[in-house]
């Protein structure tokens, strides 16, 4: 098991088997999606296959939102919200009280979260990686964006700290 992030430097260092033969005996490559064959594939031969792929999905309290007096999220992924309308929202459901946050608009989108950082880069337009794996590209303009953007609503309590998290028994390492 190998994050597609380091599995690359294991490749060069000898430490991956070659697949390819395996995967062409007993499978088609055709069956995993673009994305994970592109991830998986080095100079034409295949050193890993996905084990899962997941999607991010939006929970939401019904009762908040009801409450609140705003309409639910839309189901239809074409309706979707844009970045600026699921803030609007997330706003209005934050509730402060005597200075202190009791209700958060919003809950997961904390910086330093290994599935939502890339998200958040993602839906930013922006890359991780450039295009051969060599170089992070959490510095270019749209990853600096995207993550100042989490951080500026954490500040200003419309979304939990990691550390608030940690405190509710809400951190993946627990």
């Amino acid at each position: 098991v190998c994050r597609c992030a380091t599995y690359r430097d294991f490749q060069k260092r000898g430490g991956l088997l070659d697949l390819t033969e395996y995967v062409d005996q007993s499978m088609s490559v055709e069956e995993f999606i673009p994305m994970s064959r592109e991830k998986m594939t080095i100079d034409g031969r295949i050193y890993g296959l996905s084990s899962c792929n997941t999607v991010a999905v939006m929970f939401y309290n019904k009762d908040i939102f009801d409450e609140a007096g705003l309409p639910y999220p839309p189901s239809d992924p074409k309706e979707a919200w844009t970045w600026a309308e699921f803030v609007d929202v997330a706003r209005q459901l934050t509730i402060v009280q005597q200075g202190r946050t009791v209700q958060y608009g919003a809950y997961g989108f904390t910086t330093n979260w290994f599935w939502s950082d890339p998200l958040m880069v993602l839906s930013n337009n922006g890359q991780l990686l450039n295009e051969d794996y060599t170089e992070l590209l959490l510095d270019s303009p749209e990853a600096k964006e995207a993550l100042v953007k989490v951080r500026e609503l954490q500040q200003e309590g419309v979304l939990p700290l990691a550390t608030t998290l940690e405190q509710t028994g809400m951190s993946a390492a627990q």
